[in-house]
């Protein structure tokens, strides 16, 4: 249950932070310093750093092989906080000169639909707790490495509409709370799923050692899990509501929108003749 300093996760955070960098010197975004970009770098860096330690703790063993309800935390750091402080942390030059890119302008239009962005987000979670690829994800490190990847790319996709960094991109005040709270209610139902299925639906926890840890039987741990798959998000949609509202009263300013040029009213008027 200790560290695992994998060589391969942490070659992949240190390559996220160094791609991060280069793309926005590489773009001459710093020479823009309207963007705020540190504000923005820190929150991406948190998010790398977060990443890093839900993989390579002790967390990640405990998950595997002790406690589902320690896999469902580590399911919602990926999902709740890394996948939304990437969004958060993408400045917004690299975002604008990314989807300057004909192909991936189409692709990212069709998938900032709340009609595509949301099942993906929601069915992505769904798929990989079903028991028989829940079992599937834990049998091998490729295969959970396969379920961490589409954590994080759904989680970015459903994140985008909501919080992307630009303010043309984002879905309507009321629609952003509505698609969240349709989320929390979605992911209720999943979790009271999990709470009903038999203590043995998860093969990968059959032949664990007992008693387990913090005090656990194998059906509170499964209890927990299935709360912890619900009540964090509802909490995170609760939070965010004060945000949009403020958003809502205060609409963001386009990134292309500048100010008008003001003249000097003491100058004298210019004549044509």
């Amino acid at each position: 249950m200790g560290w695992d300093f994998n060589p391969v996760i942490l070659a992949g955070c240190a390559a996220l932070a160094t791609i991060y960098f280069a793309a926005y010197y590489g773009t001459g975004a710093h020479r823009e310093k309207q963007w705020h970009f540190w504000p923005r770098a820190i929150t991406f860096l948190f998010a790398d750093v977060v990443l890093l330690l839900a993989l390579i703790s002790p967390l990640d063993p405990l998950g595997e092989t002790r406690l589902f309800s320690a896999h469902m935390v580590q399911h919602l750091l990926l999902l709740e906080v890394v996948a939304p402080l990437w969004v958060l942390g993408l400045p917004v030059p690299v975002a604008q000169r990314l989807l300057r890119l004909p192909a991936l302008s189409r692709i990212e239009k069709r998938l900032r639909d709340p009609r595509i962005a949301w099942p993906i987000g929601f069915f992505t979670l769904a798929l990989w707790h079903i028991p028989y690829f829940y079992d599937l994800a834990l049998s091998a490190d490729g295969t959970h490495a396969l379920e961490h990847l589409c954590f994080l790319l759904s989680a970015f996709v459903f994140w985008w509409p909501v919080v992307s960094p630009l303010a043309s991109h984002r879905m309507p005040t009321v629609t952003s709370v509505l698609y969240l709270f349709s989320r929390m209610t979605a992911n209720l139902m999943l979790g009271v799923v999990v709470i009903a299925l038999p203590v043995g639906a998860y093969a990968a926890y059959a032949h664990r050692v007992l008693p387990l840890p913090f005090g656990l039987t194998p059906y509170t741990d499964k209890e927990l899990g299935g709360y912890l798959m619900w009540l964090p998000t509802l909490l995170i949609d609760v939070a965010a509501v004060p945000l949009f509202l403020v958003l809502l009263l205060k609409p963001a300013v386009l990134p292309s929108q500048t100010l008008p040029e003001v003249t000097n009213p003491a100058a004298p008027a210019a004549f044509h003749g």
